[in-house]
């Protein structure tokens, strides 16, 4: 028997401005792999979400007759509690707290070219884009929240609904992103990885005794740093010195 889950979901041709639909950030995602090539299998594989949340989803997209599929349906369809756990994503704007307010360092003259590329994006979006670009490699999970170490789980989640609200590019379907796209679905997966880390209390353990071990080191560095500064200014050989330690 062929697995039902080589169907093909494809786009509907006509269909509306998906900002006016129920969508949450997750239906969003799995709607952007929907290319009416890859199958339901590979889209499973590709998303990296839990199955049931994306066969929950690829279902809601499909009530809400944003695509159709090609092929039977799956002997597995999503539950009713898959489905009620992808409603529950579906989080209206004025439900969420805006993230806590970080000064924006100057833009550098890449990111000010950038800035000036013809796309249909507000110039302050873009410009918040390329910040939040910049520091995906350099923010730890809690400064990309932009939450507090202490945060709980209900503030993890409202902050991280808020970034992607601005940040998904399928907030802006239809309209020309230019290189912005690339950026918009490097930031939504970088926040996404940052919102699932540390909901799950054994991974958020894990992550904040690493972020310790880092703090620790740092320290470490700076203060034989210090004191070797210390030592030169005191005209303390620098070999004699390490010796002493």
């Amino acid at each position: 028997m062929p697995d039902a889950r080589l169907r093909t979901p494809k786009p509907v041709a006509d269909r509306r401005d998906v900002r006016g639909a129920p969508l949450s950030p997750t239906d969003g995602f799995v709607l952007s792999r929907v290319d009416g090539i890859v199958t339901e299998k590979d889209i499973l594989a590709a998303t990296g979400l839990p199955d049931d949340e994306v066969v929950a989803s690829l279902a809601k997209l499909e009530a809400l007759g944003l695509i159709t599929f090609d092929g039977p349906r799956s002997p597995t369809p999503a539950s009713s509690g898959a489905v009620a756990v992808a409603e529950a994503h579906v989080t209206s704007s004025t439900q969420l707290r805006a993230a806590p307010a970080r000064p924006e360092p100057p833009l550098t003259a890449e990111e000010e070219t950038a800035l000036g590329e013809e796309v249909e994006l507000d110039v302050e979006i873009r410009r918040r884009v390329l910040v939040m670009y910049r520091g995906l490699q350099s923010l730890d999970h809690y400064a990309l929240l932009g939450v507090p170490s202490t945060v709980d789980r209900k503030g993890l989640k409202r902050a991280y609904f808020d970034l992607a609200a601005k940040f998904h590019p399928d907030k802006y379907f239809r309209k020309q992103l230019g290189t912005f796209k690339l950026r918009m679905e490097a930031i939504f997966g970088r926040i996404t990885q940052a919102h699932d880390t540390l909901t799950s209390r054994e991974a958020r353990a894990e992550y904040d005794a690493y972020l310790d071990e880092q703090r620790r080191s740092r320290g470490i560095e700076e203060l034989l740093a210090d004191a070797l500064a210390e030592a030169k200014a005191a005209g303390c050989p620098n070999s004699a010195f390490a010796a002493s330690l």
